[in-house]
């Protein structure tokens, strides 16, 4: 049994709800009750068992930022020379 949401907690989140199973759920509006309403929860992975990053692209993505990097600033230093030896 869950207990029921107090309405002056907007985001009011439900505790002790377990992994896998199946809640039968009401909600109720000024004197308006709702149908039943069934879902189930989700089953919860082992944080230890997520893969957390791509380390085989990172050092890619860190080849084109420095290869970006150096781009950039190419085009302002060649921008600075134009500007002095144009005028």
């Amino acid at each position: 049994m869950v207990p029921s949401c107090p309405a002056s907690l907007p985001g009011f989140h439900l505790k002790g709800l377990k992994s896998g199973t199946t809640y039968n759920m009401t909600y109720k509006i000024a004197n308006d009750i709702s149908t039943v309403l069934t879902e189930t929860t989700t089953t919860v992975t082992d944080y230890q068992q997520i893969n957390t990053g791509l380390p085989a692209r990172s050092g890619a993505m860190v080849v084109i930022t420095v290869i970006l990097s150096l781009a950039m600033v190419a085009l302002v230093v060649g921008f600075i020379i134009s500007v002095f030896f144009s005028g």
